[in-house]
């Protein structure tokens, strides 16, 4: 496989909302088949992702379900013991903790699909009422990123099943980058 470091902000803001990460053409079509696409700001990552990517090929030849992958992967690719203080910038907000997060920490030792952010309502290792942001993420990124998980935790926690949540969230993080005049969604 060819490594291609990408412009993952660009890519949210023109094709691919969902990007993020390191994606293959298994999960977007757009990739050559023989490429991985990892973000530009996971470069020091690459090893981490790389082996990620391969242990996943692995599992899935054993005709493992992406939940059983994640499952496994979240015991076996983190390291062991006690993560060193990954807050790195904490602000409350309508009753909710927003704290920045060294997510190369978060990836390292709770969750190696740690991406972009998450919230308490998705994610166990998350304590009541926080929404994390990867602070390595894009700065120009990560109030997109805030809008998303704000939105997809207030719908979450009226009833929403989490997948519809990412949905309706994935759309008002649209609108609120066309609003700052950074998207250019390709359409139809």
């Amino acid at each position: 496989m060819k490594v291609k470091f990408v412009d993952g902000f660009k890519l949210r803001n023109t094709i691919d909302p969902n990007f993020g990460g390191h994606f293959t053409s298994e999960y977007a079509p757009y990739i050559p088949p023989d490429e991985v696409w990892i973000e530009d700001y996971l470069r020091p990552e690459e090893e981490f992702f790389l082996k990620l990517f391969k242990t996943e090929q692995e599992l899935y030849a054993q005709k493992k379900t992406f939940a059983e992958i994640r499952a496994h992967l979240q015991l076996e690719a983190r390291k062991k013991g006690t993560p060193p203080d990954f807050y790195k910038h904490i602000i409350e907000q309508a009753g909710l903790v927003i704290a920045y997060v060294d997510g190369k920490i978060v990836r390292e030792y709770l969750d190696p699909y740690f991406i972009s952010g998450g919230h308490d309502l998705v994610y166990n290792y998350i304590p009541k009422n926080e929404v994390w942001i990867d602070n390595l993420n894009y700065t120009a990124d990560q109030p997109f990123v805030l809008v998303h998980e704000l939105f997809e935790r207030d719908l979450m926690s009226k009833g929403r099943d989490y997948h519809s949540a990412h949905d309706f969230a994935i759309a008002e993080e649209k609108h609120h980058r066309r609003l700052a005049g950074v998207a250019e969604f390709i359409t139809g």
